[in-house]
């Protein structure tokens, strides 16, 4: 939201592919501009793979590795947790239609998968996780 602002899907129905072309041009800049080591981290449900495609020929023209978190769940803990927030910002429909439409990751292009437990997500055995999938990354 702090690069694009809100897109209301009311107004312009297009606007998300909008939105995700100018995130990508931002990563992009982001990536050129950086000197070092970097880690990006995009928070997005990336839900259809030609989504995280995207993603994984950007960091293929610019040499970096491409790497995603995933968290599988139920839709009924997705939706629960949602409803808990102070301020939900997506609707238990839209929760129901990206999860009929979500394509886990299991393309050979998306070997560097860590795969958390949503409720125990932050664990002490995750550090040792993160850890054992960054060096087969490189």
């Amino acid at each position: 939201d702090e690069i694009i602002g809100r897109v209301d899907m009311d107004k312009d129905p297009n606007g998300w592919n909008v939105a995700r072309k100018r995130i990508l041009e931002h990563v992009a800049t982001v990536i050129k501009s950086t000197k070092g080591d970097l880690v990006l981290l995009l928070d997005d449900t990336f839900h259809l793979r030609g989504m995280r495609k995207e993603v994984f020929h950007l960091a293929q023209r610019y040499g970096c590795i491409f790497g995603q978190i995933y968290f599988p769940g139920s839709v009924k803990a997705a939706c629960q947790a949602n409803l808990s927030r102070d301020n939900p910002l997506v609707t238990t429909e839209t929760i129901n239609r990206i999860s009929v439409a979500m394509e886990p990751p299991s393309e050979q292009w998306e070997k560097n998968v860590l795969k958390l437990d949503p409720i125990n997500s932050f664990c002490d055995s995750t550090t040792s996780t993160l850890k054992t999938h960054r060096k087969r990354a490189k």
